[in-house]
């Protein structure tokens, strides 16, 4: 009788070693996942801050060009009334 508790003792504890080592394989398995897909999340991450600092210097680029634009045109402008007043100012003096 001894004999036979002692033979399901070992084997009880083989098979309790053996399910602690699958789950301890599952358990790197889903750390080497989780670690996997942090490293995934940094890359795309990266990569989004990346086009977004891409497109936000474009933004800023094609509003300076209108700014200038504006200005330029504004001093056009400006240039344009002035010489029209110089022309008027012109024409009353020659008549």
């Amino acid at each position: 009788m001894e004999n036979i508790k002692f033979e399901d003792v070992i084997t009880s504890l083989e098979q309790t070693r053996t399910d602690l080592q699958k789950q301890k394989e599952k358990a790197d398995a889903f750390k080497r996942d989780a670690q996997k897909l942090k490293e995934d999340t940094a890359n795309t991450n990266r990569l989004l801050k990346d086009k977004t600092d891409k497109i936000i210097e474009r933004a800023r680029m094609e509003a300076k060009q209108i700014l200038d634009n504006l200005i330029i045109f504004g001093m056009v402008d400006m240039i344009n009334s002035d010489w029209n007043k110089i022309h008027g100012l012109i024409q009353k003096l020659s008549k």
